[in-house]
């Protein structure tokens, strides 16, 4: 279990699986935000809400131009997009982000001032994706691959090793590239529904220790009755992707916020908001993520953490 990340905390979202065209990296000014595509402008907005139906735009913008370009400046204009087994996406190129005007939605700051820069070597991209080293191994062979293996000291930095980004190190990279860390005129309320929905699009294209971050991560969804048992049928698959099988075990990463820990005569339970499941975990591991993050467990701080 990791600490969790700093910075706004209320909101999260759909997720973006089953559809031919995607829109990654977009905050909440997508509204106003607009791409052309071969030719044709196009509001993000529209991309979002019926991306079937830009398939063949997307395609011909591809082959004919070899990529989207983002009308939030013209000196000189941004390149968007990229296309992934099949699939295409509205990203930036790498190092792109601090080409966009700051207003827009795709913008980035550089490394050099955000905690990326602690993290660079961790982090490849190029036009087909972005691939991120984990410190932690998410396939575990030998003794390791037994359930009650218990996990190194935590790290309180976001780096733990070179060349390797810690967990908290991840989270924080996709808090920023949801953009997460930032307001923008306009905006409203944000609610878990938000944050899942920005978190869940940086899944897309994103490959970590070569896993699919899509199908190694669980962000939590926001509750809804009507979907409820859908969910957690999706939790029970998510579960069986990390059986163990010979002498190795899958590890996962579940991102949620906690909503309250109990003793058991067992270890700890831990009661995630939005989901029915809970979580357990060792009492001394659970003292120890105490002591090393005091500030996170306080009293009345929400708490939006990484469990692994």
């Amino acid at each position: 279990m990791q600490p969790p990340v700093t910075g706004p905390q209320k909101a999260a979202a759909a997720d973006n699986t089953g559809v031919d065209v995607a829109v990654d990296n977009a905050g909440d000014d997508r509204a106003v935000a607009r791409v052309r595509l071969a030719g044709r402008d196009v509001a993000v907005e529209a991309l979002r809400a019926h991306p079937d139906r830009f398939t063949a735009l997307f395609g011909r913008a591809r082959s004919e131009v070899g990529h989207a370009v983002c009308l939030c400046r013209t000196d000189p204009p941004v390149r968007l997009g990229r296309c992934r087994s099949g699939r295409y996406h509205l990203a930036n190129w790498p190092d792109g982000g601090r080409q966009h005007d700051p207003s827009c939605p795709w913008y980035r700051s550089h490394s050099a001032v955000s905690g990326r820069s602690a993290c660079t070597e961790a982090i490849t991209t190029t036009d087909t994706g972005t691939s991120i080293r984990l410190s932690t191994p998410l396939i575990v062979r030998g003794a390791s691959a037994t359930p009650t293996s218990t996990p190194a000291r935590a790290r309180t930095g976001t780096s733990t090793s070179r060349g390797a980004m810690g967990p908290l190190a991840l989270l924080h990279y996709l808090w920023e590239s949801a953009q997460l860390n930032v307001w923008h005129p306009g905006q409203g309320q944000r609610t878990w529904r938000t944050c899942h929905t920005l978190l869940g699009e940086q899944t897309s294209g994103c490959r970590v220790n070569t896993l699919d971050l899509a199908d190694t991560l669980w962000i939590v969804p926001p509750f809804r009755p009507e979907i409820a048992d859908r969910v957690h049928a999706a939790w029970d698959r998510f579960l069986r992707r990390l059986a163990t099988t010979g002498s190795g075990r899958r590890r996962g990463l579940v991102l949620g916020e906690i909503r309250t820990t109990e003793t058991t005569d067992y270890g700890v339970r831990l009661r995630l908001a939005h989901q029915r499941a809970a979580l357990f975990t060792t009492a001394p591991l659970m003292e120890q993520t105490h002591r090393s993050y005091p500030s996170v467990f306080s009293s009345g701080s929400r708490q939006v953490s990484w469990f692994r």
